[in-house]
């Protein structure tokens, strides 16, 4: 045989110096984190400030206290729907990925060929690749021809031409997008299109290109299309509403002032009088803004994902975060 692969004192040699091939998942989703998070959507955030100043209305005597009252416990039930929601499709997530085959790989090992797990992988080994096989490492072709499907890692669908080479070529350390297309250089995650041959394992585990991206998705997980849209409806009603507001409020003080004649003749009647009005146009103003602002459409949209996820659910469509989504 042309490579003899490790044994078994090298291979945990090697697991001790470079680490196991293992990507950690990200943390499961408790119902308090996810309740949280419900109150970063924009048009909670919106809800939120309109019950602040729903309450400071009723002090004055300027609004009813079930209407505060109301929307904070239309809030409360988006919050613990959502969490709810999203908690449940966690769980399913995580018990799928539990019941699944593990990915398994074929190394050469101790003179032989054995059937390893992805995750005992190691730097060093030399893993036999085939078509539909996966590339569980990233790593050096050193024997064969292949073509390869990279679109997990870059999106490209395009099949990429690698070929074999020497088994001390270094293995780049910055990877950019021309990276992938390199002739020599195999990245897990990727799938063999056509071809087979054997590569030798360089990095693992979070070392690797896919685990790096994975780190940085538990970090920082991007806006769905939902929540982008929600937070430019959000933006607009906001821009409407106050623009609403103060034009009212300018219109209702200039007509106080027209009613008394002039400006000098409405400041003499008095501070007392002017107060009055100003009051009365600032809570004129509140209520455009108010009115402006859908109450019911967080709740609906949290109900509504509900719906979806369990209607994908039954057909075995696994949603891991229901704001995930997309409305077509």
């Amino acid at each position: 045989m042309k490579f003899c692969g490790l044994s078994d004192a090298e291979i945990e040699k090697s697991r001790v110096k470079w680490g196991s091939n293992k990507i950690p998942e990200s943390r499961p989703t408790t119902f308090l984190n996810e309740f949280r998070q419900a109150f970063s959507d924009p048009m909670i955030k919106i809800l939120i400030l309109i019950v602040f100043i729903m309450f400071a209305m009723f002090f004055f005597g300027q609004a009813e206290i079930y209407e505060p009252i109301g929307t904070l416990l239309a809030i409360i039930i988006v919050a613990v729907v959502t969490a709810k929601t999203g908690v449940a499709s966690d769980l399913k997530y995580r018990e799928l990925k539990r019941k699944s085959k593990k990915q398994t790989c074929k190394a050469l090992r101790n003179g032989g060929v054995c059937v390893v797990d992805f995750d005992d992988v190691v730097v060093g080994d030399k893993i036999i690749v085939q078509s539909g096989d996966k590339i569980p490492a990233d790593g050096v072709l050193i024997d064969g021809c292949l073509k390869v499907n990279n679109s997990a890692l870059n999106g490209e669908v395009e099949p990429c031409l690698k070929l074999a080479s020497e088994e001390d070529l270094e293995f780049p350390q910055k990877i950019t997008g021309e990276t992938f297309l390199e002739e020599n250089f195999l990245f897990r995650g990727s799938v063999v299109g056509d071809g087979e041959g054997i590569f030798c394992v360089k990095k693992v585990g979070t070392q690797t290109m896919m685990g790096k991206m994975a780190e940085q998705m538990q970090e920082s997980e991007p806006d769905s299309p939902l929540k982008i849209k929600l937070k430019k409806l959000a933006g607009q009603i906001s821009k409407i509403g106050y623009a609403a507001a103060m034009a009212v409020f300018v219109l209702y003080m200039a007509y106080f002032v027209v009613c008394a004649g002039g400006i000098s003749s409405y400041i003499s009647l008095g501070f007392e009088k002017i107060l009055i009005d100003f009051l009365e146009a600032v809570s004129l103003s509140i209520l455009i803004v108010v009115c402006a602002v859908p109450e019911g459409l967080p709740l609906m949209i949290s109900l509504v994902l509900m719906q979806n996820t369990s209607r994908m659910l039954d057909h075995n469509v696994l949603v891991r975060k229901a704001i995930g989504i997309h409305f077509i």
